[in-house]
């Protein structure tokens, strides 16, 4: 028993060596969890359209009727910050409508770029596909605008200046967006990457990860309840600690360690080493998605796999376009033709029934799931890598 216990303090030593602030962010997550939080009620979180286009309020725990009291307090402006939140996301997506048509490149690139709802008919083809989660806004948008905006800003400021404006501008697009956890997850990782590009500092992944985690919790402990952050965390935690044991694991020769130099074998490994990382980058996803939507949902799409590695990465290049777009406006029509043509794409599976895992699991499970990547997150490769890093953060 004195050796069992020796050995776990020593495991926690190592464990608060390499990741402290996930360790505390663990330890939070653990109090929360039995300490019964008030509940807030009676507050207006947010405002949206729905995919009627009907105006909808959102509260503390999800959808929110306000009272008569309520709404002219908003009128007057006692709740300025989704009020004025709404309003700017309404005329940037009527913007985006006009630069890329009324109907559906230009709904896809707003809800791509600033969250709002997609119409009836493209939500059901994303969620029949498995695929609403590439109009989530996640780490990866943060980071196309951190590059896009760190290279724009690179004109007019220099050294630390420019970090500091370029911080202001995501802090600026993190209150448009609002405060749902995968937004709050970006904008807190960026924080953290910035300040540490600042002052010169190491940025650890995992250590990123938990101090992006309590900022989160400390901003709204109740989103710990939520699917959504459970989703967003879990699947990140999911990708950052398993993804670098599974690329070593089944790891192939690179194109330079091969010296091949005929061209046609070149693109050959290279192809393969793009499809072999998205493949690895997708099982890390599955691994919390899967469990995580069969107990919320009962049921999980099982060709979303293979359809998520086939359209990823082109929502990620019509993203990266339409920001690019911003500055060359000629590409406007190019973007337009490339967004109808994924919905397009994606209407093929409109009338096509895709077999489904139907079923449910328990809680256990998922905290077994977590308990395991805990324990990979002392591995070797986890500690060393930074893989992807940038994407997720």
């Amino acid at each position: 028993m004195t050796n069992c216990l020796t050995k776990l303090a020593l495991k926690m030593k190592e464990f608060w060596q390499y990741h402290p602030a996930l360790l505390i962010a663990l330890l939070l997550i653990l109090f929360l969890s039995i300490v019964q939080l008030p509940q807030k009620e009676g507050e207006i979180r947010g405002i949206s359209r729905d995919w009627k286009g009907k105006i909808v309020f959102s509260g503390a725990n999800g959808k929110y009727k306000p009272t008569e009291e309520e709404l002219e307090l908003l009128e007057k402006g006692r709740w300025i910050t989704p009020l004025t939140r709404f309003i700017w996301k309404e005329k940037i997506k009527e913007s985006f409508k006009e630069r890329f048509g009324e109907k559906g490149a230009g709904d896809l690139v707003a809800s791509l770029l600033i969250g709002t709802p997609l119409p009836s008919h493209l939500k059901s083809l994303f969620q029949k596909t498995g695929l609403l989660h590439l109009v989530a806004i996640s780490g990866f948008h943060f980071t196309l605008l951190r590059s896009f905006l760190f290279a724009l800003l690179g004109f007019l400021f220099r050294g630390r200046k420019r970090l500091i404006v370029l911080l202001l501008f995501l802090g600026c697009y993190a209150f448009l967006l609002g405060g749902v956890p995968s937004v709050l997850r970006a904008f807190f990782a960026s924080l953290v990457a910035l300040f540490c590009t600042l002052f010169d500092r190491q940025c650890k992944p995992l250590n990123t990860f938990g101090i992006s985690l309590i900022m989160t919790l400390v901003f709204d402990p109740s989103l710990m309840f939520q699917l959504s952050f459970q989703m967003s965390f879990g699947i990140t935690f999911a990708i950052l600690t398993l993804y670098p044991v599974m690329k070593s694991a089944i790891r192939m020769p690179t194109l330079e360690e091969v010296k091949v130099e005929k061209w046609p074998m070149q693109l050959f490994l290279s192809i393969r080493t793009l499809f072999e990382k998205s493949m690895i980058f997708l099982l890390s996803v599955s691994v919390m998605v899967f469990p995580l939507s069969l107990y919320a949902f009962g049921s999980f799409p099982i060709f979303s796999l293979l359809i998520n590695l086939l359209f990823t990465p082109l929502f990620s290049l019509l993203a990266a376009g339409v920001i690019v777009a911003t500055l060359l406006p000629p590409l406007d029509p190019l973007m337009t033709i490339f967004g109808e043509l994924l919905i397009f794409l994606l209407s093929l599976f409109e009338t096509t029934e895709l077999p489904m895992v139907e079923g449910t699991t328990s809680p256990f499970i998922i905290i077994c799931i977590l308990g395991f990547l805990l324990l990979l997150s002392m591995s070797k490769e986890t500690k060393k890598s930074n893989g992807l890093y940038d994407l997720l953060m």
